[in-house]
């Protein structure tokens, strides 16, 4: 028996109407929060998100200048707005090439 077998369903009429009518999205995006990459990737999600919250609740704060005065200056956590993209470009050209010249030896 062959994997691709078992992969294989046959749709009778009443199968196939269902499998390709429009509420297949709303099904599909209702079972984005139960499938298991989104499980997965909860945990490390929820981390940045609460750094992220956590830089904008100070940098908020900074400007509003609700901060005390202990003697000191309170330090600057904006970054430019390229600084992220620029920095991560070069990585991301190197994943694509990697990824097509593995496709290419398939």
């Amino acid at each position: 028996m062959s994997v691709c077998c078992c992969l294989m369903q046959t749709f009778d009429l009443d199968q196939w109407a269902a499998h390709r009518s429009t509420n297949r999205y709303l099904r599909h995006v209702r079972g984005v929060l139960s499938s298991r990459i989104a499980r997965g990737l909860s945990g490390p999600l929820t981390y940045v998100g609460v750094i992220s919250l956590g830089v904008c609740a100070y940098e908020t704060a900074l400007e509003g200048g609700a901060l005390p005065e202990w003697g000191f200056t309170w330090p600057r956590l904006a970054v430019e707005i390229a600084g992220p993209f620029s920095l991560s470009t070069f990585a991301l050209s190197l994943l694509l090439v990697f990824r097509t010249n593995s496709s290419y030896q398939r």
